[in-house]
């Protein structure tokens, strides 16, 4: 038999093995929870170490958590104008205590942003939270997708979500999916060379969801990699399947309707109040006496909204 028979033979014989270990693997993926479990537990470990080294932002490991994320005004920073804080709640359990662990060990290692692991709110973490003002504060809950048993999905409000158990069916219940859809989302910033590419999965388009408020938008950008400047002169572009292109910044949010979309305005007021107490109207950085300013909102801000590719006022 000639050599070149024999390399294609166990050519061919390799590309055979490599395809039954591929089906094998995919089987016990699928119709064993144990692997199951395994896999997505080695995959998190990877992208949690890789996220460490970047200063990256992650989520935690499972798809049953909800979350507090707010602004907190920050002039120690050169890049931001904002602090993003944010306030895991979820059940504490042996994996997540060693992951708490090592986030902690992290934190101190590299000094990242505190992200707080909470089993539950206690009375201290309570007056710790009024003492806080924030700015902006939205509540993010991931849960198991009513449209797919094997997804879940983002649920985004400007009010605390239900976390009862015992609720939890009717709330799922009342989750629609929406039909908007985004081909291009890009955040910009005057001082940035080039625009970063946010992408919204399909988890998160569920109707009802508020999108890219002034906390969604700096969450995002701390999930990323990308080196970012944040304050008021920020810009949000999307492009959506109509093809149609809107710029809006901080003073517009995108609220998710069961049939598209709606552009909503933020009042002026509630950007204002929280400036005030946090003692920085009179760092000559801010100024809120002129209420005519582009880098603010208009205290009535109009409402659009987005049918069938039309923008209406």
């Amino acid at each position: 038999m000639q050599p070149s028979s024999l390399l294609l033979q166990g050519f061919l014989l390799f590309c055979k093995l490599l395809h039954s270990i591929e089906q094998t693997g995919n089987y016990l993926y699928n119709h064993s929870d144990v692997i199951r479990y395994l896999t997505n537990y080695i995959c998190y470990v990877s992208n949690y170490t890789y996220c460490t080294a970047m200063s990256q932002r992650i989520e935690p490991f499972g798809n049953e958590w909800s979350t507090k994320c707010w602004l907190t005004v920050d002039n120690g920073s050169l890049t931001q104008s904002h602090k993003y804080n944010e306030v895991y709640n979820k059940d504490i359990c042996l994996i997540n205590w060693i992951f708490n662990i090592v986030d902690h060990f992290m934190t101190i290692l590299y000094a990242q942003h505190e992200v707080v692991v909470l089993s539950a709110p206690t009375k201290n973490d309570e007056f710790f939270m009024e003492c806080i003002t924030m700015i902006q504060p939205i509540f993010i809950q991931k849960t198991q997708s009513p449209f797919d048993e094997n997804d879940s999905c983002y649920i985004v409000r400007f009010t605390p979500l239900q976390t009862d158990a015992s609720t939890d069916a009717d709330a799922d219940a009342e989750l629609k999916k929406s039909k908007a859809s985004f081909l291009i989302i890009e955040y910009i910033h005057p001082e940035m060379d080039k625009p970063i590419d946010f992408t919204l999965s399909k988890q998160w388009l569920i109707s009802g969801n508020v999108l890219f408020t002034p906390s969604f938008v700096l969450r995002m950008l701390e999930y990323q990699s990308s080196m970012y400047y944040y304050d008021d002169r920020y810009i949000i572009r999307i492009i959506d399947k109509d093809i149609n292109i809107y710029d809006f910044g901080m003073d517009r949010y995108i609220e998710l309707t069961e049939t598209g979309y709606v552009l909503q305005g933020l009042e002026l007021e509630q950007y204002n109040k929280c400036i005030s107490k946090d003692d920085t109207a009179n760092d000559g950085d801010i100024d809120t006496s002129n209420e005519d300013s582009d880098n603010f909102f208009d205290e009535k801000s109009p409402e659009y909204v987005c049918i069938d590719g039309t923008l209406i006022e």
